[in-house]
């Protein structure tokens, strides 16, 4: 039994240094397709995956050295595991990857966003938070950390955190952004209102719209507060708007 398994531990080791050479020559070649070699990577993994044990994979890992060759393997087996529920895996094979200062500042940025995703997919809001808090200034992760940032805060219903990130955001750029930053305009002025600050509730409500001139939520919250003020050719006109 044991001799079968250290064969089929070697065809593996063997397949995956196929996988590892193949991906390198790819990356080398100036005529290959970027998404072709990444879908091609992501098919070998799976089929990989698909055939051998995790007990046999997770001996592998462990064996397979950490470089600037082996890195994206790495990150692909850790993906796999976080997209497969098991995010502990993940988690632990991306803090080896942290723990290898030699690979290059950009690569070790591809890591930290890596585990911040499988901390936000564990629950571990404060720990994804502080990483994603590093990758802001990042060329690459910048915009896809604060993403993350506004839905860790959505969940945890940290409208000023979200206000706060939204706003760094260049909305011209990323013009998506503007309505979720019109809901967190809106979701401070319902808080307002909860303690009769009808006047701060007013000035959020306009303030989304300024930023999301088809916000219906602002909208008719300002038809509301006119209402309840008997300021009716105001509400009328609001509900007009929103009728359009």
């Amino acid at each position: 039994m044991e001799t079968a398994q250290l064969w089929v531990f070697l065809f593996l080791a063997l397949s995956l240094g196929w996988l590892l050479g193949y991906s390198a020559k790819q990356k080398r070649s100036p005529t290959s397709e970027p998404s072709q070699t990444k879908v091609g990577e992501k098919h070998r993994l799976q089929l990989l995956f698909d055939s051998y044990s995790d007990d046999a994979i997770d001996r592998l890992i462990n064996s397979l050295e950490v470089s600037e060759e082996t890195l994206q393997t790495h990150i692909s087996i850790g993906t796999h595991f976080r997209k497969q529920g098991e995010v502990e895996k993940a988690i632990l094979i991306h803090q080896n990857l942290m723990a290898h200062p030699e690979i290059s500042n950009e690569a070790s940025d591809a890591v930290i966003f890596e585990l911040a995703k499988d901390y936000k997919a564990a629950g571990l809001f404060d720990r994804a938070e502080s990483l994603l808090l590093q990758l802001t200034q990042s060329k690459r992760y910048s915009y896809r950390s604060q993403v993350l940032l506004l839905d860790i805060c959505e969940r945890e219903k940290d409208w000023s955190g979200a206000l706060v990130i939204a706003k760094e955001i260049d909305l011209r750029r990323h013009p998506e952004i503007k309505i979720r930053l019109s809901q967190y305009y809106c979701e401070l002025a319902e808080e307002k209102l909860k303690s009769n600050q009808q006047r701060e509730a007013i000035n959020l409500f306009k303030q989304a719209l300024g930023v999301n001139k088809l916000c219906v939520r602002a909208l008719l919250g300002q038809a509301a507060l006119a209402q309840q003020d008997e300021r009716y050719g105001e509400a009328i006109r609001f509900l007009k708007q929103v009728a359009e």
